[in-house]
């Protein structure tokens, strides 16, 4: 249906009468309120950023930067610069799935290459494959960076709801996705036990056990 067919069926419909008019109309008024407008996507960029290093340094420095003196200059540089990459990233989703206008979500391409690169990142960095307290030593890293997770989704979740989300699951995983970069970074200025089976497997895992969560709590959350 092209757009003459359309305004040649609003033409040949039949008109409403005044006074039903006038009642539909004010009906309308009535339920509709004013909303205030969201500030531009940047700000918001810049607050998830802000929420996203703020939230993991206090955990850090509350359990003290014993990962970070462990590392190499260059491993702590390139480690860290991942996942700032990958926080502005994943904040600029989150901003989008803010606005009914924002577009198509790549949540989930954007929490594999995430994953991807950070596992791919540690095979180059660590050589040590040695497995000593791997699962009690795992099992606390876990808990810890999810703890951070679900701390920092807090605040976030608060601004994102001022905005009209169409994509609640995408939304979610972006979210979650968001929080558990914030819990790897913690990690990873915490955690001294750079082994690659323990930062392959439980710090990574922090991001796929956040953004999870972020799906389920979002998009599964009754409407």
């Amino acid at each position: 249906m092209n757009d003459k067919q359309i305004d040649g069926l609003f033409n040949t419909a039949p008109q409403l009468p005044e006074a039903l008019a006038a009642k539909i109309r004010a009906q309308i008024q009535t339920d509709t309120q004013p909303v205030q407008p969201l500030k531009p996507p940047a700000f918001y960029v810049i607050i998830f950023a802000a929420l996203f290093a703020a939230i993991s340094l206090a955990f850090t420095a509350i359990l003290h930067f014993k990962g970070l003196h462990a590392l190499s200059r260059n491993a702590a540089a390139e480690l860290l610069l991942l996942l700032v990459l990958a926080a502005l990233g994943t904040a600029h989703t989150v901003a989008r799935a803010m606005r009914p206008a924002g577009g198509r979500l790549y949540s989930w391409l954007l929490a594999a290459f995430a994953l991807f690169a950070y596992e791919a990142l540690i095979l180059r960095l660590f050589s040590d494959y040695s497995t000593e307290k791997f699962l009690h030593g795992g099992l606390v890293c876990l808990s810890l960076g999810t703890l951070c997770g679900i701390v920092t989704s807090l605040p976030l979740w608060f601004l994102v709801r001022r905005g009209f989300i169409v994509q609640p699951a995408l939304a979610g995983a972006a979210l979650g996705l968001l929080a558990g970069l914030s819990g790897l970074t913690f990690l990873t200025l915490h955690c001294d036990n750079l082994t690659v089976p323990h930062t392959a497997l439980w710090h990574a895992g922090v991001l796929v056990v956040c953004t999870l969560l972020g799906r389920m709590a979002i998009g599964l959350r009754p409407k």
